[in-house]
C-alpha cells in the first residue's frame, strides 16, 4: 500500500501507523509551498492541488503557490492530462 503523498510506504499497515499517516497528509495539505516543494512528486502535487481546490482555494492562487500556469491547474482539477 502506498500513501498518495508519501506519508506511508508499506505493504502491511499497522493500526498505530495510520494516525501518523493521516497527520502527515493533513500537514501537507495545509502547507503552502513557496517556491514549490521539489520533494513532492507530480502525483503528490496534483493530489494536494485537488484537495485545496475542493476546500475553496482559487485556481489562480494554486497556480501561484505551485509555480504552474492557471491552465495547468484547471487541467489537474478537472482530470485532464494527468
Amino acid at each position: 500500500m502506498i500513501c498518495p503523498i508519501g506519508a506511508l510506504k508499506a505493504k502491511n499497515v499497522r493500526a498505530l501507523e495510520i494516525p501518523w499517516a493521516v497527520a502527515h497528509i493533513l500537514a501537507q495539505l495545509y502547507t503552502f509551498p513557496t517556491p514549490p516543494d521539489s520533494a513532492l512528486t507530480t502525483r503528490e502535487r496534483n493530489i494536494i492541488i485537488r484537495a485545496r481546490h475542493a476546500a475553496g482555494v482559487l485556481q489562480a492562487e494554486l497556480a501561484r503557490q505551485f509555480g504552474i500556469s492557471p491552465q495547468r491547474v484547471h487541467q489537474i482539477v478537472h482530470g485532464r492530462r494527468k
